[in-house]
């Protein structure tokens, strides 16, 4: 569907109706309301949450907990989605995708196309991340546990640099950052709900209380951090001491954001929601302290992954479980409250 060129509100309808039939069906079918932003459908629709996941188990885990079994018909090029939810004249709760592949460019690439295939009010990426792990008093590192939850705050993209002197020196480029107000509203919500975490699967060192909840900054790279003896990887990190978690997509997907703003009416907001599958550093005394990192990673992924989608699922809940109000223009569609459970 060919997108309008809206230049106010108010004058929405009569652009249309001066277009004609074409556009006539685009009001019906294209136009939504967040919170006081016009929202126009997408190519393929309209989806008030996009949950973006990167590899298969984090697709397949997000895929069982959020009960997203129908497939929505993918046109050529376009990415796999699935739903929980009956299709309704192209409208839908929660549309689940998986990203064209890991690191950073590819993660940019998956968002540019599924914002313009739907136009999501909300993004949330779901998968899982290295926790960054520092020593602390009597050789007892400090940080995130695996099985964690990071809730990502703010986003540094350390692979943008320049060495000069012996020394590297950042680099940046505008970037949109994870939104506040859900962090604060929605995910400390969640995070203080007693049952949230009900029914996970055991987690690999048996214990049984359950995961704790982490905001914080985020180190995105383009390399797997899994040695912090190697000089590279102590480079890239040690510019960042309070940050509490690596990956390797969420500078893609931050400066995917930034763009995905291409009209006043039309900001989507994002989230990151990563469970800790292992620990990594940026010395070689933390490295002396833990585990193998491959062994690791491989023994936590499954629990780290199951966390994410259930924390996600929550999360997401509550932001359907908000009403939208609809605009003056008759053309714009209401949002009806999903119950919560």
């Amino acid at each position: 569907m060919e997108s309008l060129r809206v230049s106010t509100p108010r004058t929405l309808l009569r652009e249309c109706r001066d277009a004609g039939a074409k556009a006539e069906h685009a009001v019906r079918v294209g136009k939504h309301l967040w919170e006081g932003a016009l929202l126009l459908a997408g190519r393929r629709g309209h989806a008030r949450v996009l949950v973006l996941t990167i590899t298969e188990r984090e697709r397949d885990a997000v895929r069982a907990e959020f009960g997203a079994h129908h497939a929505v018909t993918t046109p050529a090029r376009g990415l796999a989605c699935w739903t929980p939810d009956e299709p309704d004249d192209n409208q839908f709760g929660v549309i689940v995708s998986q990203a064209m592949g890991r690191s950073n460019m590819p993660a940019e690439q998956s968002v540019q196309k599924l914002v313009e295939d739907w136009r999501p009010e909300v993004l949330v990426v779901v998968g899982t991340a290295g926790g960054i792990a520092r020593p602390g008093a009597d050789g007892v590192l400090e940080g995130p546990s695996t099985g964690d939850i990071i809730c990502v705050e703010y986003v540094h993209y350390a692979a943008f640099a320049k060495y000069d002197s012996g020394r590297r020196y950042l680099r940046y480029f505008p970037m949109q950052h994870p939104d506040n107000f859900l962090i604060t509203s929605d995910v400390r919500h969640v995070e203080t709900s007693l049952d949230w975490h009900e029914g996970l699967m055991t987690p690999p060192s048996g214990e049984t209380t359950p995961p704790r909840v982490r905001v914080g900054e985020l180190v995105s790279l383009e390399v797997v951090a899994g040695d912090s003896r190697a000089p590279g990887q102590q480079d890239l990190l040690k510019d960042f001491d309070h940050a509490i978690a690596v990956d390797m997509e969420s500078g893609g997907v931050a400066r995917a954001m930034h763009t995905a703003s291409d009209t006043v009416y039309y900001r989507p907001a994002w989230l990151a929601i990563r469970g800790v599958s292992d620990l990594t550093g940026d010395t070689a005394t933390v490295q002396d302290l833990l585990a193998g990192n491959n062994e690791e990673r491989a023994q936590w992924t499954p629990y780290a992954a199951a966390a994410a989608a259930r924390f996600a699922h929550r999360l997401v809940e509550r932001i359907l479980a908000r009403g939208r109000e609809p605009f003056d223009d008759p053309g714009a569609r209401s949002w009806t409250p999903v119950p919560q459970r």
